[in-house]
């Protein structure tokens, strides 16, 4: 399996000819958890006209595989590493190109190139071929999904952030980390103590002086909030478009 790892099993042809409207800013976000975290902030971008940003901003969460469990921070960042190279390059890497040139002659290397660049246009047929072309050097990313996050843009330039939680990791690790993304010029969010206390706080009123007071149970173990997050939410920790339509 390639290296790459942005792609989408569920972005498609529905997705691709939806119009992203022109925002003042694009937040790109490489976020810790491939559920939690993603659906959160997709609902934000969703809800953004409600909530009264629809011409303010747009909200992409970097997709990547289910089965991808980088969650450590050096990944997180990593990830976002990807997504600028994909800016820079195309939704196929230039060292795709080149490895292919032991299968395919430069000709067809162009023709797949300028297929790739008008790839919404294209029949089935020719996407299927060029996948499985592409094949043969290890990408088996979703192009459509990655043309998408190519073909973004923003009148006032992009913002590109990491969000994690603080007590997921070892505090002198996020301290590196923290070092590192500001190094690249890149944002980063800490959730304190973690995601699931925000979004308890969208459909509960947190007396903060009572809950500071078993925080220390929290600290240790990690489970208060997620152990409140699961009975607020049924189970579950993520937030519901009944939940977040009652916060706007």
């Amino acid at each position: 399996m390639n290296s790459f790892r942005i792609t989408s099993s569920s972005f498609g042809r529905q997705e691709e000819t939806k119009p992203v409207e022109k925002a003042d800013r694009l937040y790109v976000l490489s976020v810790e958890g491939n559920r939690t975290e993603k659906q959160y902030f997709e609902n934000v971008e969703k809800y953004k006209r409600a909530i009264g940003i629809d011409s303010l901003i747009h909200i992409e969460v970097l997709s990547r595989r289910k089965s991808d469990g980088g969650t450590s921070p050096d990944k997180i960042i990593s990830l976002l590493d990807e997504y600028m190279e994909l800016k820079r390059e195309g939704p196929v890497p230039s060292t795709c190109f080149r490895e292919l040139a032991v299968f395919e002659d430069e000709t067809e290397i162009e023709n797949l190139k300028a297929d790739i660049r008008k790839w919404d246009e294209l029949p089935e047929r020719r996407r299927t071929e060029i996948e499985e072309t592409l094949k043969l050097v290890d990408f088996e990313c979703n192009i459509g999904y990655r043309k998408h996050l190519y073909d973004l843009d923003a009148d006032y330039g992009d913002k590109h952030c990491i969000v994690l939680d603080r007590d997921a990791h070892d505090p002198e690790v996020l301290k590196e980390m923290i070092k590192l993304v500001h190094e690249k010029g890149y944002g980063c969010y800490l959730s304190n103590p973690c995601f699931e206390l925000w979004l308890l706080m969208h459909s509960a009123d947190i007396d903060f002086k009572k809950f500071e007071e078993k925080m220390s149970c929290a600290e240790s173990d990690g489970k208060l909030c997620q152990k409140k997050c699961s009975e607020t939410f049924h189970h579950g920790k993520k937030i519901g478009r009944n939940t977040f339509e009652k916060t706007i």
